[in-house]
């Protein structure tokens, strides 16, 4: 009887999920904005983040699921959920920061729909905290974990450049550009603006 009951379980397959630590899933949002490019940290604010998301993939269990997005202009899945390690790590490091504006709260939200309602999932984001209106609608989920990086708000950018071509007068084109101080108190500085390896104009600011 015995062994009849044991072949009876047998045939039937019975198996029992457990979902421990090791299991969960991991998403690391990447701001890839102009400002992470500033160098206050060496050699940039976006290579410490990257060096920071790597830090943190080194310390997942190894059944974790982890997806790499970039929060650029549009968020951008570099890496879909998966426990490949080598797929992760070459997502993150093959990732840049551009010459571009933030999309950080559309990537955050992008990284919330793709984690559905699991309470068990974190969203890990990477960011100097140059856009605080990221933050708005993010708060009151306690599965997005910020790290900061960046040592002062100092950040003033070029936010528009077009050149333009001349019909009339001694110069064949001109080029116009917005110049942006996106911190709390005056910066002065010196501008030059190179064509190639000539200095096309040069200039103080405040």
């Amino acid at each position: 009887i015995l062994a009849l009951i044991a072949l009876t379980i047998a045939l039937a397959r019975p198996a029992v999920t457990v979902s421990g630590y090791g299991a969960k899933r991991v998403v690391i949002v990447l701001d890839t904005s102009a400002s992470m490019k500033a160098t206050d940290l060496s050699p940039s604010r976006f290579a410490h983040a990257q060096r920071e998301a790597l830090g943190l993939v080194s310390r997942l269990g190894e059944g974790a699921e982890v997806m790499v997005i970039e929060a650029g202009v549009q968020p951008k899945v570099l890496a879909p959920f998966t426990r490949d390690r080598n797929e992760v790590v070459g997502a993150v490091r093959g990732a840049h920061a551009r010459d571009l504006p933030n999309r950080l709260g559309d990537g955050i939200r992008t990284a919330r729909a793709l984690v559905g309602p699991d309470a068990r999932a974190e969203i890990h984001v990477f960011t100097d905290g140059a856009h605080p209106e990221a933050v708005k609608g993010q708060g009151d989920d306690v599965r997005v974990r910020w790290t900061a990086v960046g040592q002062r708000g100092r950040n003033v950018a070029i936010t528009n450049l077009a050149v333009r071509r001349n019909y009339f007068g001694a110069f064949d084109s001109q080029a116009f550009l917005s110049v942006v101080n996106f911190s709390g108190e005056t910066q002065s500085l010196s501008f030059t603006l190179h064509l190639d390896n000539d200095l096309i104009a040069e200039k103080s600011l405040t």
